[in-house]
């Protein structure tokens, strides 16, 4: 028999959980939204005995994605040929600042794909460059220190050092900036 003290807790419990349900929906819209006014820089580190590896991955926001596209398509026709496709990595790549034990160094450019512009327009492509940086392979602790402005004034940051494939590569600590713009990497080789 349903008495009015059931009916209440069950109104109770619809209440709560359409206001959890609503928080829910706050949470997912919100992020959504972060991801529509800016342009995400990913940028995954792999370190090896002899090199650094980066995979960048750059996903335009649909509300910058015509200031995006500007970059990368310089001609204008709304095609983005290999000669602008390695244009734009090289200056992502360009506006990338690393450094080893102190000592300045660049990436250089391995490979990059650029999703199609139907995807990207939609905020759901990316563009991933692939670079790599010949360095020390002495035994030893190095600082591995790394900065990426890529499009600062519509950007937000990922940056992260990956778990090395490499069996004498140890990471020992990684610290970033609030913002993620900065990395700085202590690694070990050991033979």
């Amino acid at each position: 028999m349903n008495t009015g003290r059931d009916s209440k807790m069950g109104h109770s419990r619809f209440i709560r959980s359409f206001f959890c349900l609503l928080a829910i929906v706050g949470l997912v819209a919100s992020a959504l939204a972060h991801r529509l006014d800016e342009c995400l820089v990913s940028v995954k580190l792999r370190f090896e005995e002899g090199r650094i590896l980066a995979t960048y991955r750059v996903v335009p926001g649909v509300e910058v994605y015509d200031q995006f596209e500007a970059l990368i398509d310089r001609d204008g026709s709304g095609d983005i040929s290999e000669e602008e496709e390695r244009g734009y990595a090289q200056s992502l790549l360009d506006d990338s600042l690393l450094t080893l034990d102190g000592v300045g160094l660049s990436f250089k450019f391995v490979e990059s794909q650029i999703w199609g512009r139907d995807v990207l327009v939609e905020g759901g492509g990316a563009i991933v460059v692939k670079a790599s940086c010949d360095v020390t392979s002495e035994s030893g602790l190095h600082v591995f220190e790394f900065v990426c402005s890529h499009q600062s004034e519509i950007s937000g940051y990922l940056t992260n050092a990956m778990l090395p494939k490499d069996p004498n590569v140890f990471i020992r600590s990684q610290k970033r900036s609030h913002d993620q713009s900065r990395i700085r990497v202590s690694y070990e080789i050991v033979k």
